[in-house]
C-alpha cells in the first residue's frame, strides 16, 4: 500500500469549524477506494489521522473531505493551516470494510450520522443512487443545532429526487419552533419510535464508539439482524 500525493484544488467552510476541501492527485496512479472507506493522513513526524472520503469514485480521480478541526485537536487544527497555505497532503489507504457494496438492494437503509459522521454517508449514497435500483432510505443526522446541518441544498435535492428518501435532522441542544423534518433527544431512541420493528431493514451508523454500541444493542431487541448493522468503528475493533 503505497502513500499518494494530493494537491488542495479548494476548501470552503461549510461551518465556522468544518471545512469542505477537495483534493486532486499529484501521483502517477490516483487513489483506487469505495465509497464508504476511508484514508490516513500522514503527518511529517511519520503520525496518521483517519478521513473518511465523502465523494463516490469519480472519472475525476478527485477526493471530497470533511475536515472538522477545533483547537483543541492539534493534528485537525495543523491540517487546516496547511489546507490554507495549500499545502500538499500525504494519504495512505484506503481502509474500511463498511462500504456501498455491503448493503443489500432490496432491504430498505436507515442511515444515522453523528456530526461529520456524515462524509462517508455521503460517499454510499452517491454510490447508491448510480445503481438501477434504489432501495427505501430514511436518513437521520445528529448534530447540536440547525447550523450544524451543512449541505442543505444537496440533502434537500435528495429528498426531492429521489424516490422513498426521507431525512430527519435530530437536535440534541437547540430547540427551531415550528422546524419541519427535526426531531429532539437521543437519535436511537427516536429511531425506535419511527421503527418499532427493525426487522428486515439496515442500518449504517457512522459516529463514535459510545454511540454505536448502545445502539446495536437496543436495535438488535427491536428484531435487527447483526449482519444488518454496520458501521466504521467494527474497523478499529483490536
Amino acid at each position: 500500500m503505497s502513500d499518494k500525493i494530493y494537491g488542495i484544488k479548494e476548501y470552503h467552510l461549510l461551518t465556522p469549524h468544518v471545512a469542505q476541501v477537495f483534493l486532486y492527485s499529484k501521483s502517477s496512479q490516483p487513489l483506487e477506494y469505495q465509497a464508504g472507506q476511508y484514508v490516513k493522513i500522514v503527518h511529517t513526524d511519520k503520525s496518521t489521522s483517519p478521513f473518511s472520503l465523502a465523494n463516490a469514485p469519480n472519472n475525476s480521480g478527485e477526493l471530497e473531505m470533511h475536515l472538522l478541526f477545533l483547537k483543541e485537536n492539534k493534528k485537525a487544527w495543523g491540517i487546516m493551516e496547511g489546507i490554507k497555505e495549500k499545502k500538499n497532503l500525504v494519504l495512505r489507504g484506503p481502509y474500511g470494510q463498511c462500504t456501498a457494496k455491503q448493503l443489500a438492494k432490496d432491504k430498505p437503509i436507515i442511515f444515522i450520522a453523528r456530526g461529520t459522521g456524515f462524509s462517508p454517508i455521503k460517499a454510499v449514497i452517491e454510490d447508491l443512487v448510480q445503481q438501477p435500483s434504489l432501495p427505501a432510505i430514511h436518513f437521520y443526522w445528529s448534530v447540536p443545532g440547525w447550523r450544524d446541518i451543512y449541505l442543505r441544498d444537496l440533502i434537500h435535492h435528495w429528498v426531492e429526487s429521489l424516490r422513498d428518501f426521507h431525512f430527519t435532522a435530530v437536535l440534541t441542544r437547540e430547540v427551531v419552533p415550528e422546524a419541519r423534518n427535526i426531531k429532539y433527544g437521543a437519535v436511537q431512541e427516536i429511531i425506535m419510535q419511527d421503527y418499532p420493528d427493525l426487522a428486515g431493514r439496515q442500518v449504517y451508523m457512522s459516529g463514535p464508539e459510545d454511540m454505536v454500541y448502545p445502539a446495536l444493542e437496543a436495535f438488535q431487541k427491536r428484531g435487527l439482524a447483526r449482519e444488518n448493522f454496520l458501521s466504521d468503528v467494527f474497523d478499529y475493533q483490536p
